[in-house]
């Protein structure tokens, strides 16, 4: 049997990646040994519960490392200079826009750092690793061009470390193409995703791979059985998320409304404030950051009507699979892999450009349906996470993937 190691953003420390665990889970079933590798930790000094038969090494990048610290290792070491400059000549055009240089630079001394400690090639040789995954395909994957070449490089592409477009990209995401020269898959979590990348680089067309994401069965959300329609939604509260655009849709409306909004960030104090102006037949409830298991107690034990996710861009948000997967119709805006999820069968697929009294309308709609035609809804929601999203089928598929490049490695 082989031995992978796994690069994550922050796992098993931090908040985020809560829905990695599950996949771990079935991954381990067919590794002799797995290696978790953070790139940091992730805001949060407590550690995850994991397997005791998983190695877990500490962030590869210190939480604490000053900046002249960090400028020095980065900058004055052994590790040659071709491939940092290659790409910063390669990019120039992207250079020009506001912190795309800083962003190079930025990366290059955190790439050069992490290089000049050898940590990762001392983890694979201790560890024969033979396949190394990196979860993100975030500018730490570059450190791929160093591996050995026996080494199998698996890299998994989701929405922020995929689309140039977004606005933290600015059209440049650092050592993109020493990622794509040097990886051996990609694996993407939407179709979407999968044009993407091979609209951009279609040398590498067979090696890009649909390996959606999954969700586990947590049980039926049963809906209100009152007169008020209960609202959800899960993100950050920031300028993508456009969490704003939902409650302006809800300040025109004129019935009975539960708002409840998961999720923290920079404009969430605004949002608050906005929100007691509302109506009083709009009722708000802003819980802040929700572990991932504290989000699945909240679908077991509240009543939902409707999840409503109106980002501009997007992966294939979890937020919509976890909903599904609770029966509960989605409005969600038709970006990055969403529309092959949602649908007006299930809920509505509504513009990227929506405007909230459009929303407003949709959202009205739906409230006067019968109780049948929204448990129709609710039923074609559950079919279409088991059909698509559900854990226990995506997770299978994946770890074939693996079991078929084992297969083609030489044996120990």
């Amino acid at each position: 049997m082989s031995n992978l190691l796994i690069v994550t953003q922050s796992y098993p420390w931090g908040k985020g990646e809560s829905f990695f665990a599950q996949e771990l889970s079935y991954l381990k079933r067919i590794f002799h040994k797995i290696v978790i590798l953070p790139y940091n930790y992730g805001g949060c000094a407590h550690r995850r519960w994991t397997a005791k038969e998983i190695v877990i090494y500490p962030p590869i990048r210190p939480e604490n490392i000053t900046t002249s610290k960090l400028f020095l290792s980065g900058i004055f070491n052994f590790i040659g200079v071709g491939q940092f400059l290659f790409d910063l000549l390669a990019n120039v055009p992207q250079m020009f826009k506001r912190g795309n240089f800083e962003k190079w630079f930025r990366s290059t001394v955190n790439l050069r750092m992490i290089l000049s400690g050898r940590v990762i090639n001392a983890i694979i040789k201790q560890h024969k690793i033979s396949i190394v995954y990196f979860y993100w395909a975030t500018p730490i994957a570059a450190i791929i061009y160093w591996f050995p070449k026996t080494i199998l490089k698996v890299i998994r592409f989701h929405g922020g470390d995929l689309y140039l477009e977004r606005p933290e990209n600015n059209g440049y995401i650092p050592f993109r193409r020493m990622v794509f020269k040097n990886m051996t898959y990609a694996l993407c979590v939407s179709l979407h995703g999968i044009n993407y990348l091979r609209k951009f680089y279609q040398d590498r067309y067979a090696r890009i791979k649909l390996f959606r994401l999954g969700v586990q069965d947590n049980g039926i959300n049963t809906g209100s059985t009152d007169f008020t329609l209960r609202l959800l939604s899960c993100s950050a509260v920031s300028p993508i998320k456009r969490v704003g655009l939902i409650l302006e849709a809800l300040s025109v409306l004129k019935i009975n409304i539960l708002w409840t909004h998961i999720g923290d960030g920079p404009f969430l104090p605004i949002i608050r404030e906005e929100a007691k102006r509302l109506p009083g037949w709009i009722r708000c409830l802003f819980t802040g950051n929700l572990s991932n298991r504290l989000v699945i107690e909240y679908y077991q034990n509240n009543p939902v009507d409707l999840f409503v996710n109106v980002s501009t861009f997007e992966g294939l948000p979890v937020s919509v699979m976890e909903a599904l997967s609770f029966g509960v119709p989605v409005f969600a805006t038709d970006v990055g892999g969403t529309a092959e999820l949602i649908d007006d069968t299930v809920g509505k697929l509504l513009p990227c450009e929506i405007d909230p009294t459009i929303l407003a309308q949709q959202v009205v709609e739906f409230s006067e349906l019968d109780q049948k035609e929204k448990g129709e809804y609710r039923k074609r929601a559950r079919e279409r996470w088991r059909e698509l999203v559900d854990g226990d089928r995506c997770f299978p598929k994946l770890v074939a993937f693996y079991e078929k490049i084992l297969s083609t490695l030489p044996a120990n």
